[in-house]
């Protein structure tokens, strides 16, 4: 297989630190800040020249849930809808942030595919390695912590994604050969402790 995991890098909302000082993030969601961060730190194992070169996925299966509570609520109460709230209630909103400040300019869509979310990266991510040498996967599902509790009984599969942060980058291990295929099991929860076992994964 001719793909190779380049960097990863994975984040807990606790860990979680907004500068309120910092004018990027004064109205970046939650979501839009674990993404980026994870996302900025995975981009590093780049050069400048490689990083015009990279596919972004965003992978998310409850989205903008604060966001989208706070749009709904205050509409209810003043009857106006305020964009600002609307546009970051969306699952592109974290796509389209992390694409601007990390200025990436290769293909980018999100993904929400409930069961099959490891086995539609996979191939997803295999069809963009055919347009551009690197694809950048970003897990992200950052929801308040009243819903948790319920997502993880509806979502018993997605239970020890909620609250998490991850980045792969993935990379054809030569841009002269066509790229393969990507193994689903990269993107299974249990193999992110160890990034010596998503190497090994990547390599097979």
């Amino acid at each position: 297989m001719n793909v190779s995991l380049s960097s990863f890098y994975e984040m807990h909302e606790s860990t979680l630190a907004v500068d309120a000082e910092n004018p990027l993030f004064r109205k970046a969601t939650s979501n839009m800040i674990a993404a980026y961060t994870v996302c900025e730190k995975a981009l590093r194992a780049l050069t400048p020249d490689q990083k015009k070169s990279v596919s972004l996925i965003v992978s998310t299966q409850f989205g903008e849930v604060s966001s989208t509570l706070e749009f709904l609520t205050t509409f209810y109460d003043s009857k106006i809808a305020k964009p600002i709230l609307f546009q970051n209630s969306l699952h592109n909103s974290t796509l389209g942030f992390v694409s601007i400040q990390l200025n990436l300019t290769g293909p980018a869509l999100t993904l929400s595919a409930d069961e099959r979310i490891n086995e539609a990266l996979a191939e997803t991510a295999a069809g963009l390695l055919s347009l551009t040498d690197h694809v950048l996967v970003c897990q992200v599902d950052m929801v308040p912590d009243f819903v948790k509790e319920n997502y993880a009984v509806a979502y018993p599969h997605l239970k020890d994604h909620l609250g998490w942060a991850r980045a792969f980058l993935i990379s054809k291990s030569s841009a002269l050969l066509p790229a393969r295929s990507v193994p689903k099991d990269l993107f299974e929860f249990k193999y992110t402790q160890e990034f010596t076992q998503l190497r090994s994964l990547a390599d097979v």
